[in-house]
């Protein structure tokens, strides 16, 4: 069992590991109805993210601050496995300026979608009429 630092959604919490060590861990309904100070079933956890370092931890918290959960876990997802295949140490700021790097880009296609979407609409309609 792991304690809880911060929910930050039903799914995603960041944890104390001990000694100074955190990490972002992610799955499915884990940390619903949970609080800071709960602990966190190891059962519901699906992906560990960790946070070796402090500058590492501060990256996380300024990310948190301005980027959506899923983009982020999304982003330590990416840049964990391309470490892992291809053996290439990377520094912590790769998360945070990939993060940032991605989060506008997906608004402006959210975005763009949306104006197709409607545009989609009202050709359909007056092709119709």
């Amino acid at each position: 069992m792991l304690g809880i630092v911060q929910v930050l959604n039903n799914n995603c919490a960041i944890v104390d590991l001990g000694k100074g060590r955190q990490a972002l861990v992610k799955g499915r309904g884990g940390a619903y109805q949970k609080r800071k100070g709960d602990q966190l079933d190891n059962e519901r956890i699906e992906k560990v993210m960790y946070l070796a370092t402090k500058e590492s931890q501060q990256n996380l918290a300024f990310l948190l601050k301005d980027i959506p959960i899923n983009i982020v876990t999304t982003t330590y997802e990416t840049v964990d496995n391309a470490k892992s295949k291809y053996h290439y140490n990377l520094a912590d700021f790769v998360y945070v300026t990939l993060a940032d790097h991605i989060n506008p880009e997906l608004f402006i296609l959210f975005v763009l979608n949306k104006i197709w979407r409607k545009i989609t609409l009202v050709s359909e309609k007056s092709f119709f009429c």
